[in-house]
């Protein structure tokens, strides 16, 4: 053999003896190539996605249903999450990703006129029944962080409403439910800053818009919550019940001399009710909203960036306070393995209450009119908000 034949040969040999061969890594779960480090586990990204959807999910199947499958089919949801489970991949994991991601949007809120960040501190919030104190470092959170939309702000609230009412709220007629204007403004301040306490520092002017804005929403929010407490379905309310809650909104609080009868006031202040009643509230009860999605809406409705009467400096604020309420709306319902569909029918509420808001403010003047009394605060509100 020739001398440069074996050295060649000699050399090669030594090089692939020092060779590293590299094998591309490969899904733990379901064995497909290209996988890394997800969540405290080797998986692909299909797999990835599936466990940050599904892995805090109440409607993950718990029983094997691979038997019932076709032939060469992927194996059923129960048995993949436990494989993602088994190979590491840890639901805490999800979370603090899901952390990151709202710490970087709440890092971009506006400045304040001092200078100084304003950002959105988080308290209170509850989770299966419990009530969690958090420590204002966010880095100490390390779960169930949906704290913003997960909480009980509005029972609170409609507790101490009708705490003040003595227990007589559904007995008040629209002056006596007007008259607890001020009061109203409180409990919603105090509804607001237990979630969201640094709004404080914006204008107080900006912080009396704000309130004003949101004080005829509230109205129309409570009305829709007694018809999802209490009937439950529009269509199964009794004529009768409809028309005794009409009256009551309306007798005993006319001027004298304009004073209606019953039949009359069924046949003026009616048509407004029965729409509400059958047009508006049945698409939201089809919609079946989980709390947090609920609470969702009512932060943005609040936070309503629409209006002219707030500074330029709220208006940023109420935008990226806004698009944090979004982001954990959409994670939650991801987490519930909801479809793509619902995230947008949930944000066309926010449109129907803007089209609400207009005929209740119409429906009000109306009212004032007819001869129906209103507190000279209501009033003042109904004006700002008149379109």
């Amino acid at each position: 053999m020739p001398v440069n034949q074996a050295s060649s040969r000699s050399s090669s040999c030594s090089q692939s003896s020092s060779m590293k061969i590299i094998l591309p890594a490969v899904c733990y779960v379901c064995g497909a190539h290209e996988a890394e480090k997800h969540f405290g586990g080797i998986s692909c990204r299909a797999c990835a996605a599936f466990f940050r959807r599904c892995c805090r999910s109440p409607k993950i199947v718990k029983k094997c249903s691979c038997g019932e499958r076709k032939m060469n089919s992927h194996p059923c949801r129960s048995c993949r999450m436990k494989r993602c489970l088994e190979v590491g991949m840890d639901p805490e994991n999800v979370d603090m990703k899901l952390y990151e991601r709202m710490e970087d949007s709440i890092s971009q809120m506006i400045i304040n006129k001092t200078g100084s960040l304003l950002t959105v501190s988080f308290h209170k919030f509850s989770f299966n029944k419990y009530s969690i104190e958090l420590n204002s470092d966010p880095h100490n959170i390390k779960r169930n962080l949906y704290f913003v939309i997960r909480n009980h702000e509005l029972a609170n609230f409609l507790a101490n409403r009708d705490k003040i009412s003595g227990g007589k709220i559904l007995a008040m007629n629209l002056f006596e439910l007007s008259s607890m204007t001020k009061s109203d403004t409180r409990l919603i301040w105090r509804m607001i800053t237990n979630v969201f306490p640094s709004i404080e520092n914006l204008k107080v002017s900006d912080q009396n818009a704000l309130l004003r804005n949101f004080h005829l929403k509230l109205w129309l929010i409570t009305t829709i919550t007694f018809c999802m407490e209490r009937v439950k379905s529009p269509i199964r309310m009794k004529t009768e019940e409809r028309e005794k809650m009409i009256v009551v909104l309306y007798e005993r609080g006319f001027k004298k001399g304009n004073e209606l009868s019953r039949n009359k006031i069924l046949k003026v202040f009616g048509p407004f009710w029965w729409w509400f009643i059958d047009e508006f509230v049945p698409p939201i009860l089809r919609l079946n909203l989980e709390e947090e999605e609920v609470m969702a809406l009512i932060w943005m409705l609040f936070f309503d960036h629409g209006y002219t009467n707030i500074s330029s400096e709220c208006d940023i604020t109420c935008r990226n306070i806004k698009k944090v309420i979004l982001l954990q709306l959409k994670n939650f319902q991801n987490e519930r393995d909801f479809s793509e569909e619902r995230f947008f029918k949930t944000l066309e509420v926010l449109e129907m209450f803007e089209r609400l808001e207009k005929k209740f403010v119409e429906e009000m003047l109306f009212c004032e009119m007819q001869g129906v009394i209103l507190h000279d605060d209501f009033k003042a509100i109904l004006m700002e908000n008149k379109f």
